[in-house]
């Protein structure tokens, strides 16, 4: 699996996944509600897509990359395309497609820093 389009694949295919996945989970952190006097567009950002969108992908990217085992460029590059792909079809919008680069982009570094922990080196 250290083929380009193997990891290629191994993300669009966790990035559907994902998004399917996406869908609950912004609907379950939607419904938490938000504190007397805190800003809306603050509890969007932190609540709503921080936890339920920016989590979600930042498990999915770092399992991806981690279960793969394929080079993280490729993979991560998949996981993108996919998640662009799908905020411009079924028109999510630019904040959640924003969540979903975050934490994904988020976990290439965090499993980098965990590759090379659990190495030793």
């Amino acid at each position: 699996m250290r083929g380009s389009w193997s990891g290629f694949l191994w993300g669009a295919c966790a990035a559907l996944v994902m998004c399917f996945a996406c869908i609950h989970s912004t609907g379950l952190t939607s419904a938490i509600a938000k504190p007397a006097g805190f800003p809306m567009a603050a509890w969007q950002a932190l609540v709503v897509y921080g936890a339920g969108a920016s989590l979600l992908a930042f498990l999915f990217g770092s399992t991806l990359l981690a279960l793969s085992g394929a080079r993280p460029v490729p993979v991560m590059l998949g996981f993108s395309v996919v998640l662009v792909a799908v905020a411009i079809l079924y028109g999510h919008g630019a904040r959640l497609l924003m969540a979903w680069m975050v934490g994904a982009l988020l976990a290439y570094p965090a499993q980098l820093a965990w590759r090379r922990r659990s190495s030793g080196a």
